[in-house]
């Protein structure tokens, strides 16, 4: 059958384009390999302080310096290293011995420098408070003669969070010997995409920091709203992202309700920062009640916020942990937990992921100025005593308190002595 010269052209140029497109794609997939070599390299070898003895044997691996200050005293009896997974400091020969591992070659390059520390230091325990990194929960499929843990450290929701990028991903890999979590439900949230043990141990700084038994004489007046502060410009996750103007939709509703409310039953009005340098937060909520008199507290230290969080009447909060961590101490305390009904995101109503009513007592998932006013008056009025027996029916949902974190203390002694 003869073909004619314009069938065969269009079918060379056809042809043509496929492995032109192929060609143009291949160069750039490796370009990008290049590109995250290169920026490795210089996160690596360049930027970061650079340590040239190797580590000790150690019997715990921190993995990441985030929380060194709260966990190294749990562990004062053992030997222990710290693995920079941000590369605020570099081992050179480790890295340099990383270069051997095959998983360096596909791509994997700080795969293979976390296992070269690991083979190096040969911990029995590799621990985190790091409860978010995807690294941290393969490592047990590579070491599984290794026991890991991981601490929750914040509040989790599902939208801009840990959760959602959980349900993208496979999670046949991925292992945790010991999750130390906020709750019970938030425990089984983590147990759908990590295999391993969860164990209710609340807030680790929260347990941490004793509770200030303050005077009723001195704190009856006083009313702390836990400020979420972000800037306007920001963009907030990837998933339905928002502006920071968009995120402080909550704030700008429940404020001027909470003001009026304190200025009417004469509490002083105190707004815990949430930046150390507060200049734009201090603005933000002074534009919005011009001629009320707001107190502005930053956060000094670690414990700061908690005191005053426990020389307060009342504490107001949208969904922060700290607020959370407020009713784990016992404090009267009002949940706005508004923003995901605003903002349309999910894991945003209080208590998530436990399943209670979108209005409580001293919590409301729903923008509504009355249920505002009820809850205030509600925590206003109410006994110490029936105040404690109302929070018992619910505090566990939500968040436990161990204090000085013994449940965290006797496993760790068990993994070390088995």
């Amino acid at each position: 059958m003869k073909v004619s010269s314009d069938v065969l052209l269009g079918k060379i140029f056809m042809h043509l384009s496929i492995f032109t497109k192929l060609f143009m794609n291949n160069i750039k997939n490796n370009l990008n390999s290049i590109i995250y070599k290169l920026h490795f390299a210089y996160k690596a070898f360049i930027k970061p302080k650079k340590d040239w003895s190797l580590p000790c044997k150690c019997d715990v691996m921190l993995y990441d310096a985030s929380g060194q200050d709260i966990l190294i005293p749990l562990f004062d009896n053992h030997r222990i290293s710290i693995h920079y997974t941000r590369f605020e400091r570099v081992n050179v020969f480790l890295l340099l011995k990383s270069l051997l591992d095959i998983n360096f070659w596909k791509g994997k390059l700080f795969q293979a420098y976390t296992d070269s520390f690991i083979k190096h230091t040969c911990p029995k325990l590799i621990v985190t408070f790091i409860d978010t990194s995807f690294e941290f929960c393969t490592i047990s499929d590579r070491w599984p003669t290794i026991k890991t843990c991981f601490v929750q450290n914040g509040y989790r929701c599902f939208h801009w969070d840990f959760f959602l990028a959980l349900s993208n991903v496979p999670s046949t890999k991925l292992f945790v010997d010991y999750m130390f979590v906020f709750s019970n439900s938030v425990g089984d949230e983590y147990k759908k995409y990590i295999g391993g043990k969860t164990l209710p141990l609340g807030s680790m700084i929260n347990n941490l920091v004793p509770i200030e038994q303050t005077s009723s004489i001195n704190n009856d007046q006083v009313i702390s709203f836990v400020s979420q502060y972000f800037d306007p410009n920001q963009t907030i996750g990837t998933d339905k992202p928002v502006t920071g103007r968009q995120y402080m939709e909550a704030e700008k509703r429940i404020f001027p309700v909470l003001s009026a409310w304190a200025q009417k039953n004469n509490y002083k009005l105190n707004v815990l920062c949430r930046n150390e340098v507060a200049h734009e937060e201090i603005q933000f909520y002074k534009q919005l009640v011009p001629s009320a008199s707001l107190n502005f507290l930053n956060r000094i230290s670690i414990d700061t916020h908690y005191k005053n969080i426990d020389s307060s009447r009342i504490v107001v909060f949208v969904d922060s942990t700290l607020g959370y961590e407020s009713l784990a101490r016992g404090n009267r305390t009002a949940a706005f937990s508004v923003r995901g009904n605003l903002l349309a995101v999910r894991g945003r109503d209080f208590g998530w992921p436990s399943i209670l009513r979108s209005t409580g007592p001293y919590w409301t998932s729903i923008d509504s100025n009355s249920d505002y006013l009820r809850i205030l008056d509600y925590l206003h009025s109410v006994s110490d005593d029936d105040w404690q027996t109302e929070l018992s029916k619910y505090n566990k949902k939500y968040l436990e308190y161990n204090p000085s974190n013994t449940l965290f203390s006797d496993y760790i002694n068990f993994v070390m002595t088995n």
